[in-house]
């Protein structure tokens, strides 16, 4: 089984078709989506990989795993900053950024 969708946005550039097609044969299902990027976007794609899905489908994963890393963290400062109430100085929240900032300076 086969239906396309068609989704416009009012930016050309923003434009996504998706042909969606339903699997039942291979142990994980896939998606078949076609987006228009920049050109040397592309370009720098096609040079680095022989296999574009595959690379594009780790970005998009690691993309998925940072923002909800970055939302469980927002949760988490969220939770201490009612925990330890308004106007608390340094604690945890402070030291949850300290160790951000220095992983970051780590990874530099």
């Amino acid at each position: 089984m086969r239906r396309f969708v068609q989704e416009r946005t009012t930016t050309s550039s923003a434009r996504a078709y998706f042909c969606l097609t339903n699997r039942h044969t291979s142990a994980k299902s896939s998606m078949r989506i076609t987006v228009r990027v920049p050109d040397d976007l592309g370009d720098t794609v096609k040079s680095t990989t022989e296999n574009v899905s595959a690379y594009v489908t780790e970005a998009l994963r690691e993309k998925i795993a940072r923002d909800r890393r970055r939302e469980a963290r927002q949760n988490i400062l969220d939770g201490i900053r009612d925990y330890e109430g308004p106007g608390a100085e340094g604690g945890a929240e402070e030291q949850l950024h300290e160790e951000r900032r220095e992983s970051d300076r780590a990874r530099s």
